[in-house]
């Protein structure tokens, strides 16, 4: 589960989506599926996808932003990722396939030094 941000009429959106990170030759694509018509179904606008996780008990915690322009995925490609990369959406009827084709991924981790660190 990762979130898609996006500016959608003239309102920023962030909505929560399932998603595959996909490797197409020279191209990275987060691939998602919607219904046509939602607050996701929109193509050749500028979106970033993040995904983290944190570790409240270890105090660690990482983030990935990934930036690019959604695009339709096309039926013969559709066939092609369907196999090995659905992105298995969690509701029903979610039968059109769009991707952020990603120009740019950053990241980070965030540690808190532990006490013995410190006191060194």
């Amino acid at each position: 589960m990762g979130r898609l941000a996006s500016i959608v009429g003239e309102r920023q959106t962030i909505v929560p989506c399932n998603y595959r990170f996909v490797e197409m030759g020279a191209k990275a694509w987060i691939v998602f599926r919607t219904r046509e018509g939602t607050v996701l179904d929109h193509t050749g606008i500028d979106a970033a996808f993040e995904i983290d996780q944190i570790s409240e008990p270890l105090l660690r915690g990482w983030s990935v932003l990934a930036r690019g322009r959604t695009v339709l995925i096309e039926p013969d490609v559709v066939i092609e990722l369907a196999a090995s990369f659905d992105p298995e959406p969690w509701l029903s009827n979610r039968e059109r396939w769009l991707a952020i084709d990603v120009d740019e991924i950053t990241g980070r981790e965030i540690v808190v030094p532990s006490e013995d660190w410190l006191a060194g």
